[in-house]
């Protein structure tokens, strides 16, 4: 379920139908999973502006808590899973990830996503501990 939220949060109110084309997965699966969000207050529902009849949803403020602290968490598992990596380590992992994540959006049609650093520029130990 945290994979709707997440999806949502990071590209907007949209479709339950786009959102399960998004994730890859079956437009039931993502009602069932979108209802139980809706009912524990995470998502909302809102009337599709380009189709009344349609609605969108959209993650509420306790949503948004929620995808914080999951992103947060996440972050911080991370940090401790590479923690005892060198900088030419990191370097070649987050080289080597960058090209694996546009190959899979390849692989979906989509166009790569510009990186906000380059595979030449990975984040320093500095760079990690300030964010």
């Amino acid at each position: 379920m945290h994979t709707v939220l997440l999806v949502v949060a990071d590209h907007g109110a949209q479709r339950v139908g786009a959102l399960a084309e998004r994730i890859g997965t079956d437009p039931s699966t993502v009602s069932r999973q979108t209802a139980e969000l809706v009912r524990r207050g995470l998502l909302r529902r809102r009337p599709d502006p380009e189709d009344g009849r349609a609605c969108r949803v959209e993650v509420t403020p306790a949503g948004q808590d929620v995808v914080a602290a999951t992103l947060r968490r996440r972050r911080e598992r991370l940090a401790r899973a590479v923690d005892d990596w060198d900088d030419d380590d990191l370097g070649a992992f987050v080289a080597l990830l960058a090209r694996f994540t546009d190959g899979l959006e390849r692989a979906r049609g989509e166009a790569p996503a510009p990186h906000p650093r380059t595979p030449a520029h990975p984040p320093s130990r500095t760079d990690q501990e300030t964010a």
